[in-house]
């Protein structure tokens, strides 16, 4: 069986949540990129559609509840020392409830 994002290129998604022309971002604990900033998001999961992953990684992120979202662009990131590979579908948003915790 592959591995995705080993074997295989693996399947990511992201969510640019805007708010009065504010960018949320979080710093990354694990790797890859530990320590690095990012917009939240995570790995699709196998028959999910993307758009609900990017909205449901980042209410398991952020604690925000997620509303609509929109294709922002589509990212490749290949890690060579870590021999990974992820394409990621980047959505936006600027429809959600709460405050980020």
């Amino acid at each position: 069986m592959s591995i995705p994002g080993i074997d295989v290129p693996g399947l990511g998604c992201g969510l640019a949540i805007l708010r009065e022309g504010r960018l949320l971002l979080y710093r990354r604990l694990g790797a890859p990129e530990a320590g690095s900033w990012n917009i939240v998001g995570g790995k699709v999961d196998h028959m999910e559609r993307a758009a609900h992953s990017a909205r449901r990684e980042a209410e398991e992120e952020s604690g925000l509840a997620i509303g609509a979202v929109d294709l922002l662009c589509v990212s490749e990131q290949i890690i060579e020392e870590e021999r990974q590979h992820w394409l990621s579908l980047i959505y936006v948003t600027e429809d959600f409830a709460g405050e980020p915790r």
